[in-house]
């Protein structure tokens, strides 16, 4: 026997214990609904085999199947796909779409259908919620996670806008905090000044907008152990921003998403990625509402890993990929925190239309929003940063994280648009000699991105 089939014989099994389980009255009731008047001397057991025989009916399976409705199908799905399935879980599940008592109600209705059963599960005693296994193979074929989610229609398309993520963004931030290392206040909200000074290096970005997305993406890099705690404040920590930089664009968001939700353990911190990441991946190109992202995670935090691979392989294989970045930055257990709100902060989820809905008002709708970057080559890389008398430098978008990070290092953040300027000073050379760089490795750096020779007095000043 197979294994799916050994499973199989179990359900079976167990269906047929809970039927002999039910109170006298119940049972006799669903007997006679069935199978019509029961002769006595009765046997429960027979009486249960000749009802899983009815199930096996041609005409009684179809007419079930035909018997479903759009409601049946979506709860049905739920309890497919969600692993252990109790009312409470369902309740949740489905509280923006079902009340608590119409709910019950369709679940009672399954189960008179003989559709659904209950049992008790002996570990922690709660009632679980389980698909027929007899009839099972005319009610997987219809439930799938498309039931939860589909197209909203009257979406009116709104303006989207802020920043966004990008490699050249990022190392904007590793420079910004070398030259401004003390970010954050003690209860680890943004310093009112360093606000200001980030105003003015991302201009064209609303005050209220701009203190959410940044404090968001510093607990993020903060969380992840990409920034330490120094006596100054944040100091980068650039091995692990090289083991960072190494990940695609959407890992990447997955990631700070992750940490921009707070502080975790290591694998707290894989696993709210793994669920953003699913998201990013997976996310209908019509987008969500704040409320199916809500269940999309839900379901993917309790989905069963037989029927559905919502958790993706980076939360599967997080530990081995990600290991040398993070593990041993936070320990001990702490609460699960959802990232999506983060997601939303960052822009991975952008807000990019609205639905005036009588029952449930207006809604947000959002789509993902990680493009992944076109990348230089080595040859192409050339011409992509500029510098002129006065060691301003402009660097395009076009390089990678990896190139940027230590192209970065020995520069001030002076103005961050789509080519973004740079200027290299006495205050960033030292910080950049303090790390182990030398007047040849930043002539170097230089050298890999510009159409033309380091300028001769840059090597002066820098052996000066």
């Amino acid at each position: 026997m197979s294994e799916n089939q050994s499973e199989k014989t179990r359900r079976i099994l167990l269906w047929r214990e809970t039927l002999s389980k039910l109170p006298d009255n119940h049972f006799f009731e669903l007997m006679r609904m069935y199978l019509g008047e029961i002769k006595t001397p009765y046997n429960k057991q027979k009486l249960i085999e000749n009802l899983g025989s009815f199930l096996h009916k041609t005409e009684t399976r179809e007419k079930i199947r035909l018997l479903l409705s759009q409601q049946d199908v979506v709860i049905l799905s739920a309890v497919n796909l969600l692993a252990n399935p109790t009312l409470q879980l369902l309740t949740d599940f489905f509280k923006d779409t079902f009340s608590l008592a119409g709910l019950y109600d369709i679940l009672m209705n399954l189960e008179e259908r003989l559709i659904l059963f209950q049992y008790t599960d002996k570990v922690t005693g709660k009632r679980i919620y389980e698909l027929n296994p007899i009839l099972e193979d005319i009610i997987i074929p219809l439930v799938s996670v498309e039931n939860f989610f589909h197209a909203e229609e009257n979406a009116t398309p709104c303006k989207t806008q802020g920043l966004q993520v990008s490699s050249l963004l990022l190392a904007s931030l590793v420079s910004f905090a070398g030259s401004t290392p003390s970010i954050k206040k003690q209860d680890g909200q943004l310093k009112k000044n360093v606000l200001q000074i980030l105003l003015q290096k991302f201009p064209g970005t609303e005050e209220e907008q701009a203190n959410i997305f940044f404090k968001a993406i510093f607990d993020g890099m903060e969380n992840l152990a990409l920034f330490k705690k120094t006596d100054k404040g944040l100091e980068a920590d650039y091995q692990r921003w090289h083991s960072f930089a190494k990940l695609s664009a959407k890992e990447q968001a997955a990631y700070l998403a992750s940490g921009g939700s707070g502080r975790s353990s290591f694998g707290g911190l894989c696993q709210r990625a793994g669920i953003a990441l699913s998201l990013l991946e997976n996310m209908p190109k019509e987008g969500l509402t704040e409320q199916e992202l809500k269940q999309w995670e839900l379901l993917a935090l309790n989905a069963k890993e037989s029927t559905l691979n919502l958790q993706s392989t980076l939360y599967m294989q997080g530990k081995s990929r990600l290991a040398q970045i993070m593990e041993g930055s936070h320990g001990g257990q702490t609460p699960y925190a959802s990232p999506i709100d983060s997601a939303i902060h960052l822009g991975f989820f952008k807000r990019t239309a609205t639905i005036d809905d009588k029952k449930r008002g207006v809604l947000s709708v959002y789509t993902s929003y990680v493009p992944e970057e076109p990348v230089a080559d080595d040859q192409n890389s050339k011409g992509l940063v500029n510098m002129d008398s006065g060691f301003n430098v402009t660097i395009l978008p076009g390089l990678s994280l990896e190139r940027l990070l230590p192209l970065t290092r020995f520069m001030d953040l002076v103005r961050f648009d789509t080519a973004v300027t740079f200027e290299i000073t006495k205050s960033s050379t030292l910080r950049a000699f303090d790390m182990g760089m030398t007047p040849k490795t930043i002539s170097e750096e230089l050298e890999k991105h510009l159409s033309y020779p380091v300028p001769q007095h840059l090597h002066v000043s820098l052996e000066d």
